[in-house]
């Protein structure tokens, strides 16, 4: 049975009305006027609307890079009824249009209705994305009948990841880098000797196999004592470690450009950097469990990016000194480069200073420590006076990140919104 639309009363009215008044009063031209809207009503009764619906997603990519152009393929088909067949598929946000429209509107004739439509959009932002479900409203072409709208389509996934970013006007650190890596920067997991070393307290990461229990039994002064673990010489290369900072003042700028995910691109680009140079790089999130102990190769890239890919920034302040706190144990008799990519501010400098001091209580204070200062007030800003409060809160800054400087950490200032990270890594690195 048919469901009628609220339309479908207005046109019996309309026919039954001069209807009845033309043969009240025996009128033959009021009685035909009524017939018209009569005949137009049996005649699209005879008529569904559209059904049978059928909507294909064609091949696609299940990967992008930020920026780059995805093209979204899709195959309609309406086998039955007479009418307008409107297809819509949402498109998430951070996603700019591209080439096409992602809504289309079709007429099914008598015929069967196969059309291919595409469009292409464009990716802003990294994250995992669903695409593939399309709303679509088959309308009966004289709208006597009620509307259907369905959802089909299958649904798939489209990761964006972040475009890396390779720092070629940079030569080799050993010879022109401002921050030099320190000689004694060796690796606490790289290639173990057969040398030695001494007994030191369980960390969380140290492998079971190496806890010596006979001098934990023996040495232990209470229940609640970590175990000890053999520590041997190690044949490591050099040790980067590396802090993004993922505090919620990183969130300066747009919910598409701003200071964390200009961070992630910068850790991305510095850990990548240090790993192609046969280095060992480690990892923390700050203000997250979220991190990787020191490792080097393409596993060790892999899996940075794939964190980086995940990270998001939180809705309150991190302590850089937490995540100092948590890696003691790993960074303890070894001087490892220290990179924290980070919105240096008021509010934690203070923080910075007192992780840094820790850092050099731990690894010696030979240790090399740098910072690069994330400007995203730039990213924020739409007109004269958000320059003008730009350059204001910058001047605000200054105090902040000569008390960070004060410690012996070299910082260098990045505005994402007029410099690319090649220029200012060729300041921090070297110069070609």
């Amino acid at each position: 049975m048919a469901e009628w639309s609220s339309r479908f009363p207005v046109e019996a009215l309309a026919a039954g009305i001069p209807m009845i008044i033309g043969l009240a009063l025996g009128n033959a031209p009021l009685v035909a006027v009524g017939l018209i809207p009569l005949f137009y009503v049996l005649f699209a009764g005879l008529f569904s609307e559209p059904k049978k619906l059928e909507v294909e997603a064609g091949e696609g990519p299940s990967r992008s890079w930020v920026g780059e152009k995805i093209v979204l393929r899709r195959r309609v088909v309406v086998e039955e009824g007479l009418g307008l067949v409107v297809v819509g598929e949402k498109v998430p946000d951070h996603f700019a249009p591209g080439e096409g429209s992602n809504i289309r509107v079709h007429w099914k004739g008598r015929g069967r209705l196969d059309s291919q439509d595409d469009f292409s959009v464009v990716g802003r932002r990294r994250g995992s994305y669903q695409f593939g479900t399309a709303e679509v409203e088959m309308v009966h072409f004289s709208g006597i009948k009620t509307t259907k709208v369905e959802s089909a389509g299958d649904r798939r996934e489209i990761l964006v990841r972040q475009k890396p970013l390779i720092l070629r006007g940079v030569r080799d650190a050993k010879s022109l880098t401002r921050i030099p890596m320190p000689v004694n920067a060796s690796c606490r997991l790289g290639t173990r000797s057969t040398d030695f070393r001494e007994l030191r307290r369980y960390v969380r990461g140290d492998r079971f196999r190496d806890i010596n229990w006979k001098a934990t039994v023996r040495l232990a002064a209470g229940e609640d004592v970590p175990p000890l673990v053999n520590e041997y010489e190690r044949e490591g290369r050099r040790t980067v470690w590396v802090f993004l900072d993922s505090g919620k003042h990183m969130t300066t700028g747009t919910n598409v450009e701003n200071a964390f995910e200009s961070g992630v691109a910068a850790a991305s680009a510095v850990t990548r950097y240090f790993l192609d140079r046969d280095c060992e790089v480690g990892f923390t999130l700050v203000g997250t469990p979220k991190g990787l102990l020191a490792a080097g190769g393409k596993r060790q890239a892999l899996m940075i990016e794939r964190l980086l890919q995940q990270a998001e920034p939180q809705a309150e302040e991190c302590k850089f000194t937490r995540s100092v706190a948590s890696l003691e144990g790993h960074i303890a008799g070894s001087s490892p480069l220290i990179v924290l990519v980070t919105s240096i501010d008021p509010t934690n400098s203070a923080d910075i200073v007192e992780g840094f001091e820790r850092l050099k209580a731990i690894g010696g204070s030979g240790m090399s420590m740098t910072v690069l200062d994330i400007d995203a007030f730039g990213l924020a800003a739409e007109n004269e006076d958000d320059k003008l409060a730009e350059a204001l809160l910058n001047v605000r800054n200054r105090e902040a990140v000569a008390e960070v400087r004060s410690v012996g950490a070299a910082v260098f200032g990045w505005d994402p919104s007029t410099q690319t990270l090649g220029r200012v890594a060729t300041r921090m690195l070297g110069r070609r």
